[in-house]
């Protein structure tokens, strides 16, 4: 969850209210306080409100809660003549452009940062680590349009932000730290937006210029958005341009040319949706008039009109999280005041009954506790190296994994126990360890696995441990006719059939016992709870 620091003296000046007023009634818009300095705070939002990434829209939410400004918000834009053309070389990589110009601002440091902030918030959210949405934000008086959003040479030069030479567009791609992080976006080719000079101010979603450095002593900004997704573009816009008019700059539109067709952008229309009265009271348990929850919605900063029976909800653009009716009664509750609403206990209980799945899997848990083996729990990802490591497939990938522990589902709960002897190796011996979890093959299962590390491991006690388990959880013995398996030796690996295969047993070869660095044998089984199950119960 995204996490914005406010400081208390912005607040207060923000709201003329005092710091333990203000501490109070923020949870009461969806905001939970994760840290209290001596003059700051740091408060997590959740990542479909990013018009919480900055202490303006914070307060814009607290001023209605409060009745201090009810109603949708004060926003007022501009015509400009300033034109951005989209070249049709851009349509296979970053189709859609978007744009506006925040002219007569003032600019302190923190007001800077929160902006940088609530770029990056967006990146993250509504940009998807900006494969969907990249934003550039540009000092205006440093530069002239009109400017083109087209395809470049990758020999072309310009010097990067935050450097001090220049970098051709392939260089960037390839030396520059976020030209590595973020290449892969647009996969060797070489979007740009050039002013009224030639100069390139961005390579998204790559990096700006040097040339346009937002400072504090910048008054005009100009705003390009690159996207994939043009509603998306335009939602992050909305954002801004709310934000911005907020920080007291004047949002003026600018014309965005595809071709022949015009847009212009920023598009702040608002929204209607209408809503039953019933559905409201119904799901809140109220019995609010019309009136009531107009002014309810009006302190969530909406408006709203009645007729009939039904109330006609008016949403600003930047509010694209509200989506469906269930949304408005939402509004309705923190507009009404979530600290008003009264819990009701129903009279009768109704506590819910454990899956029969999940209890064979709890039968097989305390099963392998009594035969003095130690749960493991590990994630469901795991990194490539060690299935290479193993000689094992996989069949599902994380495309672009921020972790290299991450990076595909696993296909056996082995590598995750192997992995964890491997960790385990200043531990003493005999280690038994076992996982009930999820599997990925063909389709996911779950499995049981159990690992034997000690210097006598072999294929026979390994067995008198699998029986053991059988016996006590089903009543019942598994055949084991020899097999192959890539963790195990080929003169001591079998799989484990009980009518059908259910799984695999054996010696782990001593090359992967050597790599993993375990300085005793193991020996392993592991099968299908799934399977086993339905056996039972077929």
């Amino acid at each position: 969850m995204p996490v914005v620091t406010l400081y208390h003296n912005r607040l207060k000046s923000m709201l003329n209210l005092s710091m333990q007023k203000i501490l109070d009634v923020l949870p009461y818009i969806a905001l939970d306080i994760e840290e209290q300095g001596k003059d700051y705070l740091k408060v997590e939002y959740n990542p479909n409100r990013p018009d919480f990434s900055t202490d303006y829209g914070i307060v814009r939410a607290l001023k209605g809660l409060l009745s201090i400004e009810e109603g949708l918000a004060n926003y007022k834009q501009y015509n400009s003549n300033l034109t951005v053309k989209v070249h049709k070389s851009v349509k296979g990589v970053r189709p859609y452009l978007v744009s506006m110009l925040a002219l007569d601002g003032k600019l302190d440091e923190e007001t800077i940062r929160q902006i940088i902030t609530m770029q990056e918030d967006l990146h993250d959210g509504i940009g998807r680590k900006r494969r969907k949405v990249s934003i550039g934000i540009h000092d205006y008086d440093k530069t002239r349009g009109p400017f083109i959003y087209t395809l470049e040479d990758p020999s072309t030069r310009f010097i990067p932000l935050n450097e001090y030479e220049e970098y051709s567009l392939e260089e960037v791609l390839n030396k520059h730290e976020l030209g590595i992080k973020y290449g892969y976006i647009i996969n060797n080719k070489y979007p740009v937006i050039k002013d009224a000079d030639d100069n390139i101010i961005s390579f998204p979603p790559i990096i700006n210029a040097e040339q346009t450095r937002v400072d504090e002593h910048t008054k005009n900004l100009f705003i390009e958005i690159t996207a994939t997704d043009l509603k998306a573009a335009e939602d992050a816009l909305s954002i801004l341009a709310i934000t911005l008019f907020d920080a007291g700059f004047k949002i003026k539109s600018v014309n965005i040319y595809y071709g022949n067709k015009r847009i212009k952008t920023p598009n702040m229309t608002t929204s209607i949706m209408d809503v039953d009265i019933s559905y409201i009271n119904r799901l809140l348990g109220l019995s609010l008039t019309k009136d009531e929850i107009i002014r309810c919605l009006r302190k969530s900063r909406l408006d709203a009109k009645a007729s009939r029976n039904v109330i006609r909800c008016i949403i600003p653009r930047y509010r694209f999280d509200i989506i469906n009716a269930i949304d408005i009664v939402e509004e309705v509750a923190i507009g009404y005041g979530i600290y008003n609403l009264e819990a009701t206990y129903p009279l009768h209980k109704a506590s819910g009954n454990k899956d029969a799945l999940l209890k064979f899997l709890d039968n097989a848990r305390e099963v392998m506790i009594g035969l003095n083996a130690i749960e493991n729990f590990n994630f469901d990802l795991i990194d490539k190296d060690i299935l290479n490591l193993l000689g094992m497939n996989y069949r599902y990938e994380v495309e672009h994994s921020k972790s290299k522990e991450h990076e595909v589902l696993r296909p056996s709960l082995i590598p995750s126990l192997l992995k964890t002897l491997s960790i385990n190796i200043h531990e003493s011996y005999p280690q038994l360890l076992f996982e009930i979890g999820k599997a990925f093959e063909d389709e996911e299962e779950y499995r049981l696995a159990f690992v034997l590390a000690s210097k006598d491991a072999n294929y026979t006690n390994v067995k008198s441990y699998l029986q053991a388990f059988l016996r006590a959880l089903i009543g019942r013995d598994a055949i084991t006719p020899a097999s192959i398996h890539p963790v195990l030796k080929e003169d001591a690996s079998a799989s484990i059939m009980l009518n059908d295969r259910i799984g695999v047993i054996g010696e782990v070869k001593e090359d992967i016992i050597n790599a993993l660095k375990i300085r005793v044998n193991v020996s392993l089984f592991e099968l299908s709870l799934d399977k086993l199950y339905e056996m039972l119960h077929s």
